[in-house]
């Protein structure tokens, strides 16, 4: 936000008059530039019940709104403000204000509108021109924004559930043998061993006897 403003001099008319609402307006100052806005707007609004007509405190008043993070009456006020001047320079201030106030609610498209608007009138405005490319930035990432997936669950008792379920196995080939089969194969295949081996004796017991006759 940029200062397109210059405090008035304040002229007393009356001593006691004039007093009154000048000290308001200088409370209002004081706390603003200490940055205590709200005590500053709350100067501010007392001031306004007893200045006079010929000072203006609108450009004042909504810088202290801005800062007090009340944008939209900032900018009806920076609105008002540009009703009543034709002076370029603080046309272009006004709308950059305008356009940063826009940037703090993140209405990206009313702000490059209103930065847009400064660079028109004031080509060589780097601040404007940083700013624009930020919201131009901002709104591409917005509306480019890929959309959220959908969670099925969000009851935390479910995501306790999940965190706490352990992986799955993976499930066994169709082929496999069950327990039974397994033993009944193992022991088949004892049996057979085992046959083998007596078969083996016996052939080994005939050979020996017939060695014998022969010699």
């Amino acid at each position: 936000m940029r200062y397109c403003i210059g405090f008035i001099l304040i002229v007393f008319f009356t001593p006691s008059f004039a007093q009154s609402w000048q000290e308001d307006v200088e409370a209002a100052r004081k706390f603003y530039k200490s940055n205590e806005f709200k005590k500053a707007k709350m100067y501010y609004k007392k001031a306004l019940k007893n200045k006079p007509s010929s000072i203006d405190l609108t450009e004042e008043i909504a810088q202290c709104n801005y800062k007090n993070n009340a944008f939209e009456t900032a900018r009806t006020l920076y609105s008002k403000s540009l009703q009543k001047t034709s002076n370029k320079q603080k046309i272009a201030d006004l709308n950059y204000n305008k356009g940063t106030s826009f940037m703090k609610e993140k209405n990206y498209t009313s702000a490059i509108e209103n930065y847009k608007k400064t660079l028109k009138i004031n080509s060589s405005d780097e601040m404007a021109r940083y700013n624009l490319s930020q919201a131009l930035r901002m709104k591409n990432k917005k509306e480019n924004k890929p959309p959220k997936q959908n969670n099925p669950s969000k009851n935390p008792a479910d995501k306790n559930q999940k965190k706490d379920q352990t992986p799955q196995q993976p499930k066994p080939e169709s082929n496999a043998l069950s327990k039974n089969e397994l033993e009944k194969k193992l022991d088949r295949i004892s049996k057979a061993e085992a046959a083998s081996k007596r078969k083996k004796f016996n052939n080994g017991s005939t050979s020996s006897n017939n060695s014998t006759k022969n010699w």
